[in-house]
């Protein structure tokens, strides 16, 4: 028995000594062969600021000049809130962008509209309370950094630059339906309104037509109703996320003559990729309503944290608390370990967050995967497969590397 605990413990070291091995050719690799992106990078670094709750972002021309925007972000970062308000802030005072679409339902929108303005009466946890980005129904920083600060700007804003948030997510929170419906609907109508989720799904699909065409309503209301018309009775016809998210920023688009509007959004950072005919920024890339005109923010993670629910997690990763900080990275090999992390880190201060503009015209990322392409050895998070026939440029156009954020404080 011993000498079988002898060989078993040799053959571990020598698994452990092997992935170390494999673990410093890649990083050895990655230093030896970057030396062109590098130089690349270095002339287009367009910001490098401190982690702090006001990013000093700047853009070019070239990004200002397109319609939409799209920013992916890893929503479980103490990081990710801030660079969406920041960049959001930006688009407001550089071109009057006023639009901002959301991955969230059109209920749980109009009452972070009404939180904007300061008429609601329900509280942010309240609106969302199942709200599709989980960190946001659970942690209060993450909410107050996100919509208690985008909130603060709201109230500081000129009449002629206050911005709209459109939710473009399938329904998700129907006892909030349910409550801007006996809202908008008049009186007698209340008492009919079913609670339950089937019930309701059933009444608006079959009753809300005929309201609609009998009943006298103001222009805005109108809208409001129509368009939850569309969610509700297209719930069981239109199956995936992004679909959904693709129709419902179309018909956005449509209804309110965009054509000549800037378009900002944030979204999980799968959403926004280019190069895959699935997702909401695939759908809109290869299709004519907005005539390609739109622009992807990725991002990138090394020494960073996230807050991870410990029951989702290995006992080996595991805090013993409800919540982990979780050690995240891009350039762990185990996890996920992204070809060209170490282009970054070579010309990155530690702590910092930095915007690098990736489509120049002399960019060899036009030529390569590089800052996209990866793979993990254990399979905790997943990764994003890409087409090997594809290059970087298709997928993004611009992107944030950050160094050291942390993560997001649980709720006490």
């Amino acid at each position: 028995m011993k000498k079988i605990l002898k060989i078993s413990g040799r053959i571990g070291l020598l698994i452990i000594a092997l992935i170390g091995l494999i673990y410093l050719g890649f990083r050895l690799k990655e230093y030896f062969t970057g030396n062109k992106y590098v130089d690349y990078l270095k002339k287009n670094k367009l910001v490098s600021a401190q982690i702090n709750g006001s990013i000093p972002l700047k853009f070019d021309d070239a990004f200002e000049d397109n319609q939409l925007f799209l920013f992916g972000e890893i929503h479980e970062t103490g990081a990710s809130p801030y660079i969406d308000i920041s960049t959001f802030k930006y688009l407001n005072q550089q071109t009057n962008n006023k639009i901002y679409i959301a991955e969230m339902d059109i209920a749980q929108a109009y009452y972070i509209n009404q939180f904007l303005k300061d008429s609601s009466c329900l509280k942010l946890k309240e609106i969302l309370k199942k709200w599709v980005v989980w960190i946001g129904q659970n942690n209060r920083e993450y909410r107050e950094n996100k919509w208690g600060n985008l909130k603060e700007y709201y109230q500081q804003l000129d009449k002629s630059n206050k911005f709209h948030v459109y939710g473009v997510n399938r329904l998700n929170d129907f006892d909030l339906l349910n409550q801007l419906l006996k809202e908008k609907l008049p009186i007698t109508y209340s008492s009919d309104i079913p609670k339950d989720k089937d019930s309701l799904i059933n009444w608006v699909s079959t009753k809300l037509p005929r309201i609609l065409q009998v009943t006298p309503f103001c222009i805005q209301d109108s809208l409001l109703l129509v368009n939850i018309e569309f969610n509700v009775t297209n719930l069981n016809v239109i199956k995936s996320r992004d679909e959904f998210m693709y129709a419902n920023l179309k018909r956005y688009y449509e209804q309110n003559n965009w054509k000549e509007e800037k378009i900002y959004g944030c979204f999980g950072l799968y959403h926004v990729l280019q190069g895959f005919d699935n997702t909401l920024a695939g759908r809109i890339k290869k299709t004519t309503f907005l005539n390609g005109n739109i622009v992807s923010c990725g991002v990138l993670y090394t020494n960073s944290y996230l807050t991870f629910p410990s029951q989702s997690l290995p006992d080996y990763l595991a805090d013993k608390s409800t919540y982990t900080k979780l050690s995240y990275g891009n350039d762990n090999i185990f996890f996920g370990y992204i070809k060209g992390i170490e282009d970054f880190k070579r010309i990155t201060d530690k702590n910092t967050i930095n915007l690098f503009k990736l489509d120049d015209t002399d960019s060899p990322y036009k030529q390569t995967n590089r800052g996209l392409n990866n793979f993990n050895i254990i399979k905790l998070f997943g990764g994003i497969p890409i087409d090997q026939n594809k290059v970087t440029t298709d997928y993004i156009q611009y992107l944030f590397y950050i160094d050291g954020a942390d993560w997001l404080n649980p709720d006490e």
